[in-house]
């Protein structure tokens, strides 16, 4: 026996709710703009330290990115307290978004604080590694909040680690800031603004 149609009422409620929760995952997203920046300059700060130690034949300035990811997770995590007081994921987007940046965040780290020392992975192949990981997370941030400035830059970050394979460790320096540049620093700031329009709208 076939079911009653939904009401068209019911179908109309329905479609609005998604809409919210898609605008609701936007505006999260976008609030995050800042921290993309902050991050990106901070990266891009200890790549230089580590281009210069590397071109004088300086090994002990590793500490530079223990710096780096301290103070990117502290304020990341500043951010994450005053946008997020009660510690709510406003929807499954908005925690998608998150957990594959933690994820990527985490073996970027891994392989850097432990591929590196034990000898597992080569100098050589440690950008493009990273690069590669950075691409997933930034498509996928561009994919969840439809935005094609993000997965520009998740597709550049891809093709640069490509690049980066071919390529002897001094070129990959630039290289890297380049996409830190292009594939990080810009899109946050992008994003920045459009969280500002919003804010300003409301």
């Amino acid at each position: 026996m076939n079911q009653p149609a939904q009401p068209i009422e019911q179908l109309e409620q329905d479609l609005a709710t998604i809409r919210r929760v898609i605008a609701e995952s936007q505006r999260a997203t976008a609030r995050w703009g800042d921290v993309y920046v902050v991050w990106g300059l901070l990266i891009a700060a200890a790549l230089v330290v580590q281009w210069w130690g590397a071109a004088r034949g300086i090994s002990g300035v590793w500490p530079v990115w223990v710096a780096a990811g301290v103070t990117g997770t502290i304020v990341s995590a500043v951010a994450r307290r005053r946008r997020a007081p009660t510690g709510k994921v406003v929807s499954l987007a908005s925690r998608s978004i998150r957990t594959v940046w933690a994820m990527c965040s985490l073996a970027i780290w891994s392989l850097c604080f432990l591929g590196i020392p034990t000898g597992t992975i080569g100098a050589r192949l440690i950008m493009p590694l990273i690069a590669v990981l950075m691409s997933i997370a930034v498509v996928t941030t561009g994919v969840t909040f439809h935005s094609r400035v993000f997965i520009a830059a998740g597709w550049l970050w891809f093709i640069g680690g490509l690049v980066a394979l071919f390529l002897p460790v001094m070129v990959q320096f630039p290289v890297f800031l380049f996409l830190i540049a292009m594939g990080e620093i810009l899109p946050g700031m992008w994003l920045w603004r459009v969280e500002r329009r919003a804010h300003d709208a409301d």
